[in-house]
């Protein structure tokens, strides 16, 4: 089967991001070979990069639980890779933001992860990736803190609570405080 070479190349910037962000390990080399071989092999021709994007982030997510992998090395690496993969990518980067930040949450609360590494390193990755192209760092990080709290909200208030507490962090010496009104709603 053919993988077109937009999902190549976002496959490509996925494993480069997670092994980038941390020391190689065993664990961490198995999340990446997977992603290297069962991504290509299971993306079908002519699928739009923002559903490969969705598969890509389940499965990866999935395999990580699966290994017990620290999920903020994973996630970040997913969300850095995601933004160094495509022009159109770039362009959107607002809506690729909510995108990326509405699978997090919904795959940590499907497959029961842990939440605030999830919550971190999709915080962490944002950032990496506002820098890159050149976002107002501090907007980026409390929209996607507020959007993640929002979506959590509506999946389970318990969920937007903790969703709320592991996104009212510090990143890059930015403050990020959620209104504890966001995960009443």
């Amino acid at each position: 089967m053919t993988v077109n070479k937009s999902h190549n190349h976002l496959i490509d910037n996925i494993t480069r991001a997670i092994s980038g962000t941390c020391e190689e390990s065993a664990v961490i080399m198995k999340v990446i070979d997977y992603v290297n071989s069962t991504a290509r092999e299971s993306i079908e021709p002519g699928v739009e990069i923002v559903d490969s994007l969705s598969q890509i982030f389940r499965d990866t997510i999935a395999h990580a639980l699966e290994l017990n992998c620290d999920l903020t090395v994973i996630v970040k690496g997913l969300i850095i890779g995601t933004f160094r993969s495509s022009d159109d990518i770039k362009l959107e980067a607002h809506k690729t933001i909510e995108h990326m930040t509405r699978l997090v949450v919904e795959i940590i609360y499907e497959l029961r992860g842990n939440t605030g590494a999830a919550i971190r390193g999709m915080l962490e990755g944002v950032a990496e990736g506002a820098l890159e192209e050149r976002l107002n760092l501090e907007t980026a990080l409390n929209e996607a803190a507020r959007d993640a709290v929002g979506i959590a909200v509506k999946l389970s208030k318990e969920y937007g609570s903790a969703v709320r507490q592991a996104a009212s962090c510090e990143i890059m010496d930015i403050k990020i405080q959620v209104p504890e009104e966001a995960a009443d709603h």
